[in-house]
């Protein structure tokens, strides 16, 4: 019984009445929000480190940046 008292106060502090239904999708967003950034950190760092390759972009964009 103060296992379940335990959850329930919990779930009450948390402001949730279906834990289950509600954190799972902002959990999802939260993750996939997360690795986009990563992916859009890796790109950058990989272009200021390392220019792409000529058929990427134009001599006139990568002197410019």
């Amino acid at each position: 019984m103060a296992f379940d008292l335990g959850t329930a106060s919990v779930h009450a502090s948390r402001g949730l009445e279906e834990p289950s239904h509600d954190v799972l999708p902002e959990l999802l967003l939260a993750v996939l929000a997360i690795g986009l950034l990563l992916e859009i950190s890796m790109q950058l760092s990989s272009q200021t480190l390392n220019p792409p390759a000529k058929g990427h972009y134009s001599s006139e964009n990568s002197s410019e940046v």
